[in-house]
């Protein structure tokens, strides 16, 4: 679990110049194993935890220099509370100017 929280956070950092439709699909999954599989948590020391709010915390910080997902890109039935799939709100030229920067 360890590992794939790191390349969580890695591609968070990383999402406006990768995208944000797969560190999504990666947040999903984590949040989906917490909340269906409760022992999860359990198995988690206090820095897999924390490094779950720092994903969150680099997806906020990182939502206004990306531009929305299509509707097409979100699977159906995603649950209202994975809100990083609806955080994104730069416009599609804002957006493409924040990545010519970084690339």
């Amino acid at each position: 679990m360890a590992y794939y929280l790191m390349n969580c956070h890695y591609r968070a950092t990383s999402v406006v110049i990768d995208g944000w439709r797969d560190v999504s699909v990666r947040r999903s999954a984590i949040q989906f194993l917490l909340d269906n599989y409760p022992q999860t948590r359990d198995s988690m020391d206090e820095g897999d935890i924390e490094l779950v709010a720092e994903i969150d915390d680099v997806l906020r910080d990182h939502a206004d220099e990306v531009a929305p997902l299509p509707k097409s890109a979100i699977p159906i039935g995603i649950p209202e509370s994975h809100w990083w799939w609806w955080a994104p709100s730069a416009s599609a030229a804002y957006a493409e100017h924040v990545r010519q920067i970084l690339e």
